[in-house]
């Protein structure tokens, strides 16, 4: 996520098929993941709803729209010298 004063990223092991970049919007993605049952989560971005992310857990599916990443600026990393690693066990 980022205010473009500050960025957050996540990374996670997920088993991807064909690989997508967009942008999600965070508060509403966070409580979609708040909603979903314990399980597997499936991520999903149809080709017959291209601005869409669908997320399905269970019983339950939720559609958020994603956003372009060409509508925002590439955030340079480089050389950032102020980071913070949060470990978290299952």
């Amino acid at each position: 996520t980022t205010d473009l004063e500050i960025a957050i990223t996540l990374e996670v092991e997920a088993k991807v098929q064909n690989p997508a970049i967009v942008c999600v919007p965070v508060f509403l993605f966070a409580e979609v993941a708040k909603k979903m049952p314990a399980g597997n989560i499936f991520i999903t971005i149809e080709q017959a709803k291209p601005n869409n992310l669908t997320v399905k857990s269970g019983d339950c599916v939720f559609e958020i729209p994603v956003i372009s990443v060409s509508d925002f600026p590439i955030i340079d990393t480089s050389g950032l010298d102020n980071s913070l690693e949060i470990e978290i066990s299952e």
